[in-house]
């Protein structure tokens, strides 16, 4: 049987979490990392989540690395208004990605919009950043287009990448 590596989810339930924890080495596979979303006001998702302050999402974090698994950020709006773009917003995004990679070590990154990622990439060279499924990524010409942009993982449309 291969020795096979997972990427799970986490859904602000501390259940899920002992439950990863119980199962990150198990025959002979592991979990490589745990998605999650942060606090709403930097990071969004394209789901629902209970809300999160940054102390508990550090927290988090530092538990998930504390068991040696990766943290992958998801940065996943696929809409947040008119102020989207502003320097402002950009700015704060941006700032709280620096602080949880310098004090928190975050490896990773999940973002759904191309600008997003070539800013982001801009600004950490060195980040794993995913193009997210939100990205409806359906064909090459659009994985060509995210990869310009500094994703350095495609996650293809959820019509195709199931198949």
């Amino acid at each position: 049987m291969p020795n096979l590596e997972f990427s799970a989810p986490y859904n602000s339930d501390p259940e899920t979490l002992k439950e990863i924890f119980r199962l990150k080495k198990f025959g002979g596979n592991r979990i490589r990392e745990v998605y999650l979303s942060g606090p709403q006001e930097y990071s969004g998702s394209g789901r629902i989540m209970f809300g999160m302050d940054i102390t508990d999402f550090t927290n988090i974090v530092d538990m998930i690395h504390s068991e040696g698994i990766r943290v992958n950020l998801i940065l996943n709006p696929t809409c947040e208004g008119s102020d989207w773009y502003s320097p402002e917003v950009m700015r704060r995004k941006l700032e709280f990605l620096r602080q949880m990679r310098e004090k928190h070590g975050l490896e990773e990154v999940t973002i759904s919009n191309p600008i997003y990622i070539k800013e982001v990439r801009k600004q950490f060279p060195n980040m794993d950043i995913c193009a997210s499924v939100l990205g409806d990524i359906d064909c090459v010409q659009k994985a060509v287009l995210y990869s310009k942009m500094g994703a350095n993982v495609i996650t293809p449309d959820v019509n195709i990448n199931r198949d």
